[in-house]
């Protein structure tokens, strides 16, 4: 039989009737605490909850000044990640285009939703485990699954082609929210520290977007961003955690994990539904207008024989070039400016009134190089600036927040809202003036949208105080599972003696 030591079970048996009597009553004991919630396990736990919370604003006031190197190191990482991304990026549509044509693009943005849905789910199955060996086996994962699709070749077949728009569109999402909840759980002073990490960044985008441009050898940059970009990420990290000694705060390994749990919290938290909807809203303005830029571009770079795949290729690099120079500088000399001098409430309506303004300005006359701007303009300020912002929303939040909840809403959430835009631009079958005809409306409301929620969202952030958003649901589970637990081990002890019982009466049949 199991032993089990309890405060009703202090004194050793001296005989056989002896054990029977204190395991009995042990078994009592423990049973009928576990009817209800225990106030020794609850004490404890608020305990330690508030010693934790106490060492953290300790250590937290102890920094006179920020420390910038691990923001410097950071940025080399994501400028890493960025310049594979979009390398692969600005090769998706032109190999799309190449194999099914550009009019089957709102289609495979549709299809990116279920299977972000699916790569999303995974994560979150195995996120409690390591997320330090997680980030490692999804950069391995995704340098192998491009490895293998440029050997065979992303223009092979139309197959070929969605699964590199599935695993670029996929990559893109889930490496970089998996990014930023690890600078969420671990960088100090935020809103110093992020527009090194944003500015570095941008220089690697640069460099993916020239790496795009020009040639006809699709495969073989193909092969140097997608296979040996994460892997160089990986690297970055292994030092990284080796350096400043990060471990990753995962769940013990008894706790158990819902995988739904991160959207269970964001359908309960007020807070979190306005940070779903300021981090997905304005994609479907972005689809819309990104679609209208490569129907515009397609037709200025036709040619009897066909579209000029190397001049599309080297006119969509350029344009990411300058998304992220232009990104750069805004994040190195306006970021932390309009910060200081607007504060975090104000700053977070500056996207919101330019997406209001160039989504009015663009439908009234589109034009190629209109929308290049309007484009350019609108995605260097979502890098620099809105994107850093929405960041700093989970500061106020536990750490299941920002690992959990944002994987959901910066993978899933936003590719449902890329999903709403594609409807928009699959519905007009590559025309353009309907697409503007029937997309204006839509955008426009998404644009006030987005402006509404920035200033509640604000005002909200202003009132959590030291709270921590899902912190009560948190303790509320681990309580929970200390409950269970008692409830699961007095069941096993009943389980236990009632086989004990009857072993001893078959040894006492046998012996008469």
């Amino acid at each position: 039989m199991k032993s089990v030591t309890t405060a009703s079970a202090s004194t050793p048996a001296d005989s056989d009737s002896d054990s029977d009597s204190d395991d009995a009553t042990a078994r009592t004991s423990l049973l009928g605490a576990s009817s209800t919630p225990s106030k020794d396990f609850s004490s404890k736990l608020d305990s330690a909850r508030h010693a934790k919370f106490a060492n953290a604003r300790g250590s937290q006031s102890s920094h006179a000044s920020p420390d910038y190197r691990p923001g410097y190191h950071l940025g080399v990482l994501l400028s890493l990640h960025l310049s594979t991304f979009w390398l692969l990026d600005s090769l998706k549509d032109p190999i799309l285009t190449l194999t099914t044509g550009i009019e089957s693009q709102p289609t495979a943005k549709m299809y990116s939703i279920a299977f972000t849905l699916l790569t999303t789910y995974l994560y979150n199955l195995f996120q409690e485990t390591n997320r330090n060996r997680l980030f490692h086996c999804l950069l391995y994962l995704y340098s192998s699954l491009f490895a293998l699709l440029s050997l065979i070749s992303p223009t092979r077949s139309v197959y070929t082609s969605y699964l590199n728009f599935l695993l670029t569109e996929s990559y893109g999402s889930l490496v970089t929210a998996h990014f930023w909840g690890f600078c969420n759980a671990h960088v100090e002073f935020q809103d110093r520290v992020y527009p090194i990490i944003i500015g570095m960044a941008q220089i690697g985008a640069m460099l993916g977007g020239f790496g795009a441009s020009g040639g006809d050898d699709i495969s073989r940059r193909y092969f140097v961003g997608g296979c040996l970009g994460p892997i160089a990420v990986s690297i970055s990290l292994y030092i990284y955690e080796s350096k400043y000694s990060i471990s990753v705060p995962g769940t013990a390994p008894q706790k158990s994990h819902d995988v739904w749990r991160g959207l269970k919290l964001i359908r309960k938290e007020p807070y979190l539904h306005l940070v779903l909807l300021l981090s997905t809203v304005y994609e479907v303005t972005l689809t819309v207008l990104d679609y209208l830029l490569k129907l515009l571009s397609i037709r200025k770079y036709s040619t009897p024989t066909g579209v000029s795949v190397s001049s599309l290729t080297t006119f969509l690099g350029g344009y990411a070039a300058f998304v992220n120079l232009l990104s750069f500088l805004l994040s190195v000399f306006v970021f932390e400016r309009l910060l200081r001098r607007f504060g975090f409430k104000m700053s977070l309506t500056v996207y919101p009134c330019l997406l209001v303004f160039v989504t009015l300005l663009t439908f009234t006359s589109p034009s190629l190089w209109l929308v290049f701007v309007s484009m350019g303009l609108l995605k260097s300020l979502a890098y620099s600036v809105n994107d850093p912002l929405k960041e700093l929303l989970y500061g106020v939040t536990t750490n299941e927040v920002k690992f959990g909840c944002k994987s959901w809403i910066d993978v899933l959430g936003s590719r449902i809202a890329k999903g709403v835009g594609s409807m928009l631009t699959g519905s007009v079958g590559g025309d353009e003036r309907k697409l503007v005809q029937r997309a204006a409306l839509p955008c426009l409301v998404a644009g006030i949208l987005l402006a509404g929620a920035s200033v509640r969202v604000g005002e909200m952030r202003e009132e959590i105080g030291s709270r921590k958003v899902g912190e009560g649901e948190e303790e509320d589970e681990e309580r929970n599972q200390g409950i269970e637990y008692e409830e699961n081990t007095g069941i096993e002890m009943v389980k236990d003696d009632d086989e004990y019982n009857n072993n001893r009466v078959t040894e006492d049949l046998i012996a008469v």
